[in-house]
């Protein structure tokens, strides 16, 4: 049986050892570099990620159930560049975002021993507020900024200035002789020219 290959090494790392991190609060920010950056745009599928910072406040409280607990909170900040939905043209992206994660020592969705005489915890990832997992005691808080860029990418970026060709009906404007759009004719305006005498 072949072992699974290793995971790709995450774009944007830096893994913290909550053991270092001592009690109460602790002050940081992060920055990515201009390779991270690119590794970050490919990975999200966007034309360019001009910066990528955060100002964060880690707290580490009392062990929880048994294993350490750091609570991160701050603000996200990134500039991104995307392509317009409609024409294509780059679009600028400004993120500003507030964010909390909190990670724990446990797998999610699998048993670890942390509660009292031996009982086995159990963590739902399927909870929207599960919390995020360390490994030995580390938790990698630049992949979670990572993932919270994602949620900040607007999905379909529209330049200010774009506009489909179709109208609200679904068919193109009409083109007169000489390659101006028109309007499609009034229903009124062709009644009236059926009429007697009509123009």
């Amino acid at each position: 049986m072949k072992a699974a290959p290793p995971s790709p090494p995450a774009e944007f790392s830096r893994p913290l050892n909550a053991a270092g991190l001592g009690e109460g609060e602790r002050r940081l920010t992060l920055e990515a570099t201009g390779a991270e950056r690119a590794g970050l745009a490919e990975r999200f599928a966007i034309t360019a990620l001009e910066s990528l910072s955060a100002d964060i406040v880690l707290t580490t409280g009392d062990r929880w159930e048994g294993g350490r607990r750091v609570a991160a909170a701050g603000r996200l900040k990134a500039r991104g560049v995307q392509a317009c939905v409609v024409s294509l043209e780059p679009v600028t992206t400004l993120i500003d975002a507030a964010f909390e994660r909190l990670f724990v020592e446990g797998a999610p969705g699998s048993a670890w021993q942390g509660g009292p005489e031996g009982v086995e915890i159990y963590l739902d990832s399927s909870r929207e507020d599960a919390p995020d997992t360390m490994t030995d005691g580390f938790f990698d808080l630049g992949e979670a900024l990572a993932e919270q860029l994602a949620l900040e990418i607007p999905p379909f970026p529209r330049a200010e200035a774009a506009v489909f060709e179709e109208n609200q009906a679904g068919a193109k404007p009409k083109e007169g002789a000489e390659g101006e759009k028109t309007e499609p004719d009034n229903p009124f305006a062709v009644l009236k020219k059926l009429k007697p005498g009509g123009t």
